[in-house]
C-alpha cells in the first residue's frame, strides 16, 4: 500500500526471474505498484524471455509504477534484453550499482524522477531514457559513474530531460552517443 516501506538486504544472493524458460509477461522479479522498496546488495535479473507487444524481448528486472525504488550496491543482470528497469509516475535512487543490458536499460515515462549516482552501465544501445510517453516529462540526474554503449545511443530523451553532473560516458559509435527522439522538450544537460 502507500504507506509500505520495505527493505530487502540482498547480500550476495541472486534473484531471478526466470520462468523456466516459457515466453511470459511475468518475468518480473520486482514490481513495485506503492510504498518504497529497498533493495541493498545482490545480484537481480531476468532470465526468461519475455516479450512486449511487437514480439522483442523485453525482460523487466524492476518494474515501478507510482511508487518509490531506492537500490544500493547491487548488480543488475539483464543481458541481451531491453527495459530492465522501467519507471512510470515513480521516484528512484540507484546508488553503486552495476547494470548489464542490451537496450534502454534505464527507462522512466510520465514524470518519474531518477538519480543515477556512481554506477556502471554497460550495453548495446540505449543506456538512459528518458520520456515524457504521453505524460509528464521525466528526469534522470547521472551523478558520477562510467556509462558504456558498444554500438550506438548511449543517452536518449523523447519530451523527458538528462541532467549530467558527473561521469565518464563513451560509446563504442562515437556519432550516436546522444540521440533526441521528437525533440519537443527533450533536452540533455551536461
Amino acid at each position: 500500500n502507500a504507506n509500505a516501506n520495505v527493505t530487502i538486504d540482498l547480500g550476495t544472493s541472486a534473484v531471478s526471474g526466470n520462468n523456466g524458460g516459457t515466453p511470459s509477461f511475468n518475468n518480473i522479479p520486482f514490481s513495485v505498484k506503492a510504498g518504497e522498496l529497498t533493495l541493498v546488495g545482490g545480484v537481480i535479473s531476468s532470465t526468461g524471455d519475455a516479450y512486449d507487444a511487437d514480439g522483442e524481448i523485453m525482460n523487466n528486472v524492476i518494474l515501478v509504477d507510482g511508487a518509490t525504488l531506492n537500490v544500493k550496491d547491487s548488480k543488475i543482470d539483464a543481458s541481451g534484453s531491453s527495459i530492465p528497469l522501467a519507471f512510470s509516475e515513480a521516484k528512484a535512487t540507484l546508488t553503486n550499482v552495476e547494470i548489464v543490458a542490451n537496450d534502454n536499460v534505464v527507462q522512466p515515462s510520465n514524470g518519474s524522477e531518477v538519480l543515477l549516482k556512481n554506477c556502471k552501465i554497460e550495453c548495446a544501445y540505449l543506456g538512459v531514457f528518458s520520456s515524457s510517453s504521453g505524460g509528464a516529462a521525466s528526469v534522470v540526474t547521472i551523478e558520477g559513474g562510467t556509462y558504456h554503449a558498444t554500438t550506438s545511443n548511449l543517452l536518449g530523451v523523447h519530451g523527458g530531460s538528462i541532467v549530467v553532473k558527473d561521469g565518464t560516458f563513451n560509446c563504442d559509435n562515437a556519432e550516436k552517443t546522444l540521440k533526441f527522439y521528437n525533440v519537443t522538450g527533450g533536452k540533455i544537460v551536461i
